[in-house]
């Protein structure tokens, strides 16, 4: 099995939840790409211990994900965060925000507890966003024109 990396708060191993490979090709399509850094979280919950298996990652940060991809700031006009409820830290970490300043940023909402909300709204105005929405799943920051 390959390796692929997460965007994590640190550089370094980390050992995700995937489904065993049988698992996969006896199952639908769309569970081809379900992995989680909690071996309950999200749709892995639905399926057996014995359907699962562990797989060691090399995690990133953000920061040097834009750097290895060499986005410059100012060219980052969307940016949608989906890591299994570290959406909030990985924001809360990245010291370029206000450098890069994506027109929209969007992240998972629902399993931020109320201090990481206050902390990521407070952050986010400081950074310039001006328009906020959310769902009970996900949170929306704009800054405008």
């Amino acid at each position: 099995m390959s390796t692929p990396d997460a965007i994590l708060l640190d550089i370094g191993p980390v050992v995700m939840t995937t489904l065993t490979d049988a698992k996969r090709k006896s199952s639908e399509s769309w569970t081809e790409g379900i992995s989680s850094l909690g071996e309950n979280a999200g749709d892995l919950k639905r399926y057996s211990d014995k359907d699962k298996a562990t797989v060691k990652v090399h995690g990133i940060t953000l920061q040097h994900l834009l750097e290895e991809l060499r986005i410059e700031p100012g060219r980052l006009n969307i940016l949608q965060i989906d890591a299994e409820c570290y959406d909030a830290r990985i924001l809360l970490q990245w010291p370029d925000l206000e450098e890069h300043r994506p027109t929209v940023i969007n992240i998972e909402w629902s399993c931020i507890n109320t201090e990481e909300r206050c902390q990521l709204i407070q952050r986010l105005v400081d950074a310039g966003y001006t328009h906020f929405d959310h769902t009970d799943k996900d949170f929306t920051a704009v800054i405008a024109a």
